[in-house]
This record gives structure tokens, sequence and C-alpha cells, in this order.
């Protein structure tokens, strides 16, 4: 069976990946100078797969750790992570990985058990009060094994902004700079995609992590890159898509990554042979569809001024605050406007970053019409 040759949801690499040569080549030539580097995106852009197919493609050796700070709601949390996906990615038999831990953590070693499944697949768990816990050598190990190897390590570090809820976020933050900061064979890539908050994290000048590292905004991949992507794929498995109807996808999709492989791909499963008008608008119904769910339960968590501001956004209303607007969308006050955009920025419902604002994603606006507009 020919398999479909578009792919979204999880690490999209390999064949199924599109372009972006100018933003892997800044990230590999960060990571082999021993650089840190901060990427900031909106949600399902591909900043996961991104930085996941520059280091497949990386041309020199490097031990790849990575970390998605949404699996984490603690500090303690966070460190176990860190510490277990140190040790299995450093090691791959059960003899050398008791030799690690003996030689590297001697303070906690008594509180890490390990056994390797049949298949050799290792496995640890941590059994330890985090008062106990060794910051010290959690935080020194992967540069204490990049330098006794000679092979550096890249700690990559996804969602990373949502260490700062964690009631002990600051202090977190404080404590991964000041050691961080030292690590002469470990790169950090570090990624997150609320705007606002990662600015601030590495922006300001009072945050911690202040001047980290170089920092790639991620924008979006051309639309002709996409088209030629897009033909490229259909015509590679057997099926064809005219130069139209493949704009027609990146235009539905917003030129948004995650949906420009996702509408692709569902017209490619419901072609034969050649895609056709009727095929994209059913594909296209169908993504819209799948979505609705998840539609209807961020609408579920907003107030009806929320919905109302958002009602406005899909008007191309833009003179929000004007009174006006206000009264006509029922937003009670501009100071009430300041708050629901606040709340906006947390959900990622709307994208600040463009002029006018606008819809992050390329399902909500549609399906706001379709249940709550005229």
């Amino acid at each position: 069976m020919i398999h479909n040759p578009f792919k979204y949801g999880g690490y999209v690499t390999g064949d199924y990946f599109c372009n972006r040569k100018r933003e892997i080549k800044q990230i590999q030539q960060a990571f082999a100078d021993g650089q840190n580097i901060t990427v900031i995106s909106p949600r399902r852009w591909g900043k996961s797969s991104l930085v996941k197919q520059s280091l497949d493609s990386h041309p020199d050796k490097v031990i790849k750790v990575f970390l998605d700070c949404f699996k984490f709601k603690s500090s303690h949390e966070f460190y176990y992570g860190l510490l277990k996906e140190v040790l299995i990615q450093s090691e791959t038999k059960l003899e050398a990985l008791a030799r690690v831990i003996g030689e590297n953590l001697r303070k906690i070693a008594p509180f890490i058990s390990f056994s390797a499944t049949p298949d050799s697949e290792l496995s640890i768990s941590i059994n330890i009060k985090k008062d106990k816990l060794a910051l010290d050598e959690v935080l020194e190990l992967a540069n204490k094994l990049a330098e006794s190897r000679g092979v550096r390590y890249v700690i990559c570090v996804d969602e990373f902004q949502n260490i700062k809820d964690w009631k002990d976020g600051n202090d977190v933050l404080h404590k991964l700079r000041s050691y961080w900061q030292k690590h002469e064979n470990v790169s950090y890539c570090l990624y997150g995609s609320k705007r606002h908050i990662m600015d601030f994290m590495f922006k300001d000048s009072s945050a911690p992590f202040f001047r980290f590292g170089e920092t790639l905004y991620l924008g979006k991949i051309e639309p002709a890159e996409w088209r030629a992507f897009i033909k490229d794929k259909f015509d590679q498995t057997g099926k064809s898509i005219s130069e139209d109807l493949a704009s027609e996808i990146i235009e539905l999709a917003y030129t948004h990554s995650h949906f420009i492989q996702y509408i692709a791909r569902l017209c490619w499963t419901n072609t034969e042979t050649k895609v056709t008008p009727e095929i994209l608008a059913l594909s296209y119904q169908e993504m819209l569809q799948n979505e609705t769910e998840l539609f209807k339960k961020i609408i579920g968590k907003m107030t009806q001024y929320q919905l109302n501001y958002l009602r406005a956004i899909a008007y191309g209303i833009t003179r929000l605050t004007s009174n006006q607007v206000i009264r006509e969308f029922d937003l009670s006050s501009s100071s009430n406007v300041i708050k629901i955009e606040k709340a906006m920025k947390d959900n990622e419902v709307l994208d600040y970053t463009t002029d006018p604002i606008s819809f992050s994603e390329p399902y909500f606006k549609p399906l706001l019409k379709m249940y709550f507009m005229d």
C-alpha cells in the first residue's frame, strides 16, 4: 500500500518536512558553535519538528535530549524528567548506565532504579523526596558527560514558558540559568508558543534568561515552497493536483504548516487520481468537522464578553476600544477590552503579531461564523 505523503501531529521530519533550509542552517550553526538558541512561534507552526529535523540532519555527532514542559506540572517533575532523559539518551546498555549513575550521581544513586525490557529498552525510575534531590548532580550531569566523552549534548525544552506557571517557577528559572550559562559542552534550545511570555523571559533585562542566546522568530513558509511541496508529493505517489488547488489549500489553511499538511492529507486520501474542487471542498469540511469538538471546548471556557470580542474580530473590526464598537458588540468598557486581550493572548486563539489581528488557526473563524454569527 502506498503511504500518504502528508503528515501532521507529532514530529514531522524527513520526507514529510517542507523547506525551512535557512532556519535549519541557523539552528545547526548555533549548536556547532556551542551557542544557545530560543525559537518562538505560534502553536503548531512546526517548532518541534524544525528542531528535530535540524538535529537529525546535523553533520556532527550530538546527543539529543528532548523535554516538553507541557507534561510537567512542577519543578521536581521537570528535574526528574531531565535526569531520566539525559541518562537514557547517554547509554543504551544496562552495565554502562549503572556505571554512569555510580560515578556521577553519588548522592542520589541509591534512589534510582533501572532495568531493561526483553528488547533491551532501558527503564529508569526515581524515588526520592524533592527536598533530597541533589540539583547540582542533576543539572551538571549532561555537561560532565559531554566533557568526558568529547561530544556535544543538545538539550531541547519545548513549551519553556510553562515554567513560569509553577509555584516556584521564578526560582527554577534562576537556578537553571545559574548552571546552564556555565556549560561549554551543552547547547540549550528553548522554544515556546506564547510569544508575549517568551519575549519577556528572554528580552526583559529583569528576567533570569535575559540574553541567554540568540532568538529565532519562526515565520510562515512561503506559499511557493508549499505549492511545490504539495504538487511533488502528489506526483511522487501517482496522483495529481493543480497549482490553483494547491494554492487554495494554502489559503484555506492560512499558510499554517499543520493545517496545510492536514488538508492536503485529507485531499490525498479522498482522491483516486486527481484532486478536483469538489474533493478539496469535501476535505476542508472534514477538517472543520474534526475540529468542532475542540472549538466547542475552547468556546465553552470563554465569557460572553470574550465571545463578543471574537465576533468583532471576525467581522473585521479593528478599533476595538472605541465607544461605538464597545456598545455595538457589548464589550462593557475599554478596560475590559484590555483584559479580554490578555486572556486571548494566553489561550492563543488570536494572533496579535499580524495587522489586523487574525485568528491563529484556520478552523476557528468559519466555525465561529457557523455557530455564533448570522
